[in-house]
C-alpha cells in the first residue's frame, strides 16, 4: 500500500503496477507498508510547483536477509529499530 501525506491511502499497488496522481507543492511523506509484514518505508521531499516526480517501489533486500538470518524475530527487531527505513519495501526516486 502506498500512502501519502498525513497518512491518507492514496494506492493498493500490485507487482508491476503504477499509480500516477497530482502532488500539491509543499512536504510530501509517501510510504509504502504491506499486509504480510511489519515495518514501513517512508520518504520526505518538498514538492516544487510544475515538477514531476517519479518514485519506484521495490523490494527491500535488507528485509530478506534480515528474515533469513534471525527469522521473524529479526524482522520484528528491525522494524523497531529502522522505524521509518523497514519493511518488504523501499521507495526510490526515479531520474526525470
Amino acid at each position: 500500500m502506498l500512502r501519502g501525506l498525513n497518512g491518507a491511502r492514496l494506492a493498493s499497488i500490485k507487482a508491476g503496477g503504477s499509480f500516477t496522481g497530482p502532488v500539491a507543492p509543499g512536504p510530501v511523506v509517501l510510504t509504502a507498508t504491506t499486509w504480510s509484514s511489519p515495518g514501513r518505508y517512508t520518504i520526505r521531499f518538498n514538492a516544487e510547483p510544475g515538477k514531476r516526480y517519479a518514485f519506484e517501489m521495490t523490494a527491500r533486500d535488507e528485509q530478506v536477509v534480515i528474515g533469513a538470518a534471525f527469522g521473524l524475530i529479526g524482522v520484528v527487531a528491525d522494524s523497531a529499530i529502522n522505524e521509518e527505513s523497514s519493511g518488504s519495501f523501499k521507495i526510490v526516486a526515479v531520474p526525470n
